[in-house]
């Protein structure tokens, strides 16, 4: 580049006589009053790296850390862009298309726990944690809910029910009235239902 127009409002002299075999720097702001500098991988800025001209001048002009040039530098060097890579952060344990086959599984079988999936993909050859599942399914909008749960009825009490039923199907209000109810109690058979929230209908 033989010339510089109004790069992110910087003053154009502040970048006179740089060569064009140069590296691109990223510029986001500039402060007039303080003559400095912010750098991040947003608008292309060029800087020398050449013998002549080494591009530690370009610090001490913009008044911004040595660390911060270098560091822009090194990785244009390593990957011949400034932009931010693609696949930034941690990777994914579990594949596409693992994450596909745990929604499927649970989608067809609406009963299958989270540690269920953990043996089924441990017998693949993958290797993770409950909450992982978890947050698999959490991203597929598949939430953990508990089964209603009610006392079971043997034989003997569906007919039991049945014939009080039938026997007292036609009575009045006023024999009702006459009947001394017994206190009612909750039996919890099968633990607190007040630990866990079950499915709606």
């Amino acid at each position: 580049l033989t010339s510089f127009e109004s790069i992110g409002g910087v003053p154009v002299d502040v970048f006179q006589g740089l060569p064009s075999n140069s590296v691109p720097l990223c510029l986001t702001s500039w402060d007039n009053q303080n003559k400095s500098a912010k750098i991040r991988p947003q608008k292309i800025l060029w800087t020398s790296t050449s013998l002549v001209h080494p591009w530690e001048q370009f610090p001490k002009r913009l008044k911004v850390p040595h660390s911060s040039v270098q560091t822009i530098v090194c990785k244009y060097k390593h990957h011949g862009t400034t932009q931010p890579s693609y696949c930034s952060g941690r990777r994914h344990i579990l594949s596409p298309r693992d994450e596909r086959t745990v929604v499927r599984k649970v989608q067809i079988n609406p009963r299958t726990t989270a540690k269920d999936l953990v043996k089924m993909l441990e017998e693949t050859g993958t290797k993770v944690s409950i909450s992982t599942v978890k947050r698999v399914l959490y991203r597929h909008n598949l939430k953990g809910r508990s089964a209603r749960k009610k006392p079971l009825l043997q034989n003997r009490h569906k007919k039991a029910r049945l014939r009080f039923a039938t026997a007292h199907g036609d009575k009045d209000c006023t024999f009702w009235r006459n009947v001394l109810w017994s206190d009612e109690t909750k039996i919890e058979l099968f633990g607190h239902n007040d630990q866990r929230t079950p499915s709606q209908p």
